[in-house]
């Protein structure tokens, strides 16, 4: 965590971008154990100290407060989390006439009006000679560190790229889904589907692909943070999967990218998730608007596209994949006949001297197919971003 440490179960949160006085007893921030798929972040107080000179910014009330919350942003963010995930807020003032000045300042830093709980309090005197201290409680969903044993690389994640992470619900309203999130909000949407590994660097990195060409991108998390750190263990996860649950992720995270006001959301998944592409594809005509499969077909008690297929799809897979009934190339062209009979618009590729996961070009990537024996090659990865585009305009 940044230069922090863990005690227990707990994390301590350090960051060079906020105030820190290692003379005293304190720490910029704590995260909390999980709960419920959730961590709350516990922050210290932050004056208005500028972290480069270790000094209060200004005399005025106003300059202190943008100065603490910039510090505090620094420290959620350290955290994994950010200013649109605080819960509640404290804020001490020397004098509660200078509330005036700490108000609008304070709603510039929330900009889309939902503000977090919040109390204030008179106080005698604040550290430093500040004026206003302001601390907060926040939630984040990162939940597992990098992994220092190169036999689990493949299966390790991290908020290094800078991904954005925020709940969303199911339609139910209730049951919360972590969602990594990149891209202008209001773009064309694509919900991006893990492997059976979990979220890993691999699954980042083409959905960061996506968002660099145009596309607001979102990975929901449907392990809850879980990661298969080698083959025994990815499959048990998969195999313990929720697969109807998995398909309510993707449905409340579409009608979340539509309420952000994309107006077309697309799917595409890998191996497994390939297979949760085409099963949402089908069963989820009136949240989706397109669907792509790298290397993954459901069972047909879980979706049949032959007879409820209803938007534009695409699958991909690789000549040299002997994962029968799930991704081989018979299986292959049994789903091509599956959407010729449908009647949707669709492509089916295949691409020669290839196996399973042909996606996976990351080092540790292509280290975990030589474990499990999987025929490498040149991918496809070029053809993937841009397809997008044809299939939302065809719905």
């Amino acid at each position: 965590m940044g230069q922090g440490i863990s005690s227990g179960s707990k994390e301590i949160v350090t960051t060079t971008k906020a105030p820190s006085n290692k003379s005293l007893p304190y720490s910029q921030g704590v995260i909390s154990p999980p709960l419920n798929n959730v961590r709350l972040v516990f922050t210290a107080g932050q004056l208005g100290i500028d972290p480069s000179t270790m000094k209060i910014v200004s005399p005025d009330a106003g300059e202190q407060t943008k100065q603490a919350m910039e510090n505090l942003k620094a420290v959620l963010e350290e955290a994994g989390t950010s200013l649109d995930n605080i819960l509640k807020v404290t804020v001490f003032l020397n004098d509660m006439k200078d509330f005036g000045k700490v108000n609008p300042v304070y709603s510039s830093y929330f900009p889309s009006g939902a503000f977090p709980a919040r109390s204030a309090f008179a106080v005698r005197e604040l550290p430093l000679g500040g004026v206003v201290e302001i601390e907060a409680v926040a939630f984040t969903t990162k939940m597992y560190q990098f992994s220092d044993s190169p036999s689990t690389s493949i299966a390790t994640s991290s908020n290094k790229d800078n991904m954005e992470t925020k709940i969303f619900l199911r339609a139910d309203g209730k049951t919360q889904v972590p969602v990594y999130l990149a891209g202008k909000v209001g773009d064309p949407a694509i919900i991006v589907i893990q492997e059976w590994w979990g979220v890993t660097p691999s699954i980042r990195a083409h959905a960061l692909k996506l968002a660099s060409n145009g596309f607001r991108v979102a990975i929901p998390d449907i392990y809850r943070g879980k990661i298969g750190v080698d083959a025994e263990e990815a499959s048990h996860l998969m195999q313990n999967l929720d697969w109807v649950g998995a398909i309510e992720d993707i449905r409340g995270t579409a009608q979340e990218l539509k309420k952000e006001g994309s107006k077309k959301v697309g799917i595409v998944g890998f191996c497994m998730g390939g297979a949760l592409s085409i099963a949402s594809g089908t069963n989820l005509p009136a949240d989706l608007d397109c669907a792509v499969s790298f290397y993954g077909i459901p069972p047909k008690t879980l979706a049949d596209p032959s007879i409820n297929a209803k938007i534009p799809m695409e699958a991909h897979f690789g000549e040299k994949d002997d994962l029968a009934g799930f991704s081989d190339p018979a299986s292959a062209q049994a789903l091509s006949n599956d959407f010729l009979k449908a009647g949707i618009a669709h492509k089916v590729w295949m691409y020669p001297g290839v196996g399973h996961a042909f996606m996976n070009d990351l080092p540790e990537a292509i280290e975990m197919k030589k474990k499990l024996k999987q025929v490498d090659g040149t991918n496809g990865a070029g053809k993937f971003n841009y397809d997008f585009i044809e299939l939302f305009q065809t719905k």
